[in-house]
Protein backbone atom coordinates (compact mmCIF):
# COMPACT_ATOMS: atom_id res chain seq x y z
CA UNK A 1 0.00 0.00 0.00
CA UNK A 2 1.36 3.38 -1.02
CA UNK A 3 0.25 5.17 2.15
CA UNK A 4 1.95 2.56 4.32
CA UNK A 5 5.21 2.96 2.42
CA UNK A 6 5.00 6.75 2.52
CA UNK A 7 4.25 6.92 6.25
CA UNK A 8 6.78 4.24 7.16
CA UNK A 9 9.52 5.98 5.16
CA UNK A 10 8.88 9.10 7.24
CA UNK A 11 8.86 7.19 10.52
CA UNK A 12 5.15 7.90 11.02
CA UNK A 13 4.42 4.41 12.28
CA UNK A 14 0.96 5.01 13.75
CA UNK A 15 -0.19 6.53 10.47
CA UNK A 16 1.35 3.59 8.58
CA UNK A 17 -0.52 1.21 10.89
CA UNK A 18 -3.75 3.15 10.39
CA UNK A 19 -3.36 2.94 6.60
CA UNK A 20 -3.00 -0.84 6.70
CA UNK A 21 -5.78 -1.26 9.24
CA UNK A 22 -8.14 0.66 6.96
CA UNK A 23 -6.90 -1.28 3.95
CA UNK A 24 -7.55 -4.62 5.65
CA UNK A 25 -11.00 -3.53 6.80
CA UNK A 26 -11.88 -2.35 3.29
CA UNK A 27 -10.66 -5.61 1.75
CA UNK A 28 -12.70 -7.70 4.19
CA UNK A 29 -15.80 -5.57 3.65
CA UNK A 30 -15.44 -5.84 -0.13
CA UNK A 31 -14.92 -9.61 0.08
CA UNK A 32 -18.08 -10.00 2.16
CA UNK A 33 -20.05 -7.83 -0.30
CA UNK A 34 -18.78 -9.84 -3.28
CA UNK A 35 -19.65 -13.08 -1.53
CA UNK A 36 -23.22 -11.92 -0.86
CA UNK A 37 -23.52 -11.05 -4.57
CA UNK A 38 -22.24 -14.49 -5.59
CA UNK A 39 -18.97 -13.14 -7.00
CA UNK A 40 -15.37 -13.93 -6.11
CA UNK A 41 -15.90 -17.65 -5.70
CA UNK A 42 -12.95 -18.92 -7.71
CA UNK A 43 -9.86 -20.27 -5.96
CA UNK A 44 -7.43 -17.69 -7.34
CA UNK A 45 -9.56 -14.76 -6.21
CA UNK A 46 -10.08 -16.29 -2.78
CA UNK A 47 -6.35 -16.88 -2.33
CA UNK A 48 -5.37 -13.39 -3.52
CA UNK A 49 -7.91 -11.66 -1.28
CA UNK A 50 -6.93 -13.69 1.79
CA UNK A 51 -3.23 -12.99 1.08
CA UNK A 52 -3.96 -9.26 0.91
CA UNK A 53 -6.01 -9.28 4.12
CA UNK A 54 -3.31 -11.20 5.98
CA UNK A 55 -0.59 -8.86 4.66
CA UNK A 56 -2.56 -5.78 5.74
CA UNK A 57 -3.10 -7.19 9.23
CA UNK A 58 0.56 -8.14 9.64
CA UNK A 59 1.76 -4.76 8.34
CA UNK A 60 -0.55 -3.00 10.81
CA UNK A 61 0.80 -5.11 13.68
CA UNK A 62 4.38 -4.47 12.62
CA UNK A 63 3.91 -0.72 12.25
CA UNK A 64 2.28 -0.39 15.68
CA UNK A 65 5.24 -2.24 17.16
CA UNK A 66 7.57 0.37 15.67
CA UNK A 67 5.96 3.29 17.53
CA UNK A 68 8.62 4.61 19.93
CA UNK A 69 6.33 5.31 22.88
CA UNK A 70 4.65 2.07 24.07
CA UNK A 71 1.75 4.15 25.44
CA UNK A 72 0.97 5.32 21.90
CA UNK A 73 0.81 1.87 20.31
CA UNK A 74 -2.89 1.96 19.55
CA UNK A 75 -5.32 3.06 16.86
CA UNK A 76 -8.78 4.57 17.06
CA UNK A 77 -11.34 3.44 14.53
CA UNK A 78 -14.89 4.76 14.81
CA UNK A 79 -14.75 4.76 18.59
CA UNK A 80 -13.00 1.39 18.78
CA UNK A 81 -9.57 1.31 20.37
CA UNK A 82 -7.20 -1.15 18.70
CA UNK A 83 -4.28 -1.89 21.01
CA UNK A 84 -1.01 -3.45 19.92
CA UNK A 85 -2.14 -6.80 21.34
CA UNK A 86 -5.42 -6.55 19.41
CA UNK A 87 -3.48 -5.92 16.21
CA UNK A 88 -1.29 -8.96 16.95
CA UNK A 89 -4.38 -11.16 17.47
CA UNK A 90 -5.92 -9.86 14.24
CA UNK A 91 -2.72 -10.57 12.34
CA UNK A 92 -2.56 -14.08 13.76
CA UNK A 93 -6.22 -14.75 12.91
CA UNK A 94 -5.78 -13.35 9.40
CA UNK A 95 -2.77 -15.60 8.87
CA UNK A 96 -4.69 -18.64 10.06
CA UNK A 97 -7.65 -17.77 7.84
CA UNK A 98 -5.24 -17.29 4.94
CA UNK A 99 -3.98 -20.84 5.46
CA UNK A 100 -7.54 -22.08 5.96
CA UNK A 101 -8.52 -20.61 2.56
CA UNK A 102 -6.18 -23.13 0.95
CA UNK A 103 -7.90 -26.08 2.66
CA UNK A 104 -10.30 -28.06 0.45
CA UNK A 105 -12.93 -27.88 3.23
CA UNK A 106 -12.91 -24.09 3.37
CA UNK A 107 -15.80 -22.02 2.00
CA UNK A 108 -15.71 -21.01 -1.66
CA UNK A 109 -15.22 -17.28 -1.14
CA UNK A 110 -12.96 -15.04 0.92
CA UNK A 111 -16.05 -13.20 2.16
CA UNK A 112 -17.48 -16.39 3.63
CA UNK A 113 -14.16 -17.14 5.31
CA UNK A 114 -13.74 -13.63 6.74
CA UNK A 115 -17.28 -13.53 8.08
CA UNK A 116 -17.29 -17.05 9.53
CA UNK A 117 -17.11 -17.49 13.26
CA UNK A 118 -14.31 -19.37 14.97
CA UNK A 119 -16.73 -22.19 15.80
CA UNK A 120 -17.79 -22.49 12.13
CA UNK A 121 -14.15 -22.57 11.03
CA UNK A 122 -13.25 -25.30 13.53
CA UNK A 123 -16.30 -27.34 12.54
CA UNK A 124 -15.38 -27.10 8.85
CA UNK A 125 -11.83 -28.20 9.54
CA UNK A 126 -13.06 -31.08 11.67
CA UNK A 127 -15.25 -32.20 8.77
CA UNK A 128 -18.48 -31.73 10.71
Amino acid sequence: DFLYALRASRGEWREAARAMDLCGRALAKAAIAQSSEGRGRDGATKTRVMDDIALAAEACRHALGQVDDPDRRYLLHRGEVVLEGDAARRAFRAGVLRDYARDPHSPDSAGDIVSSSTVDTIAALAGA
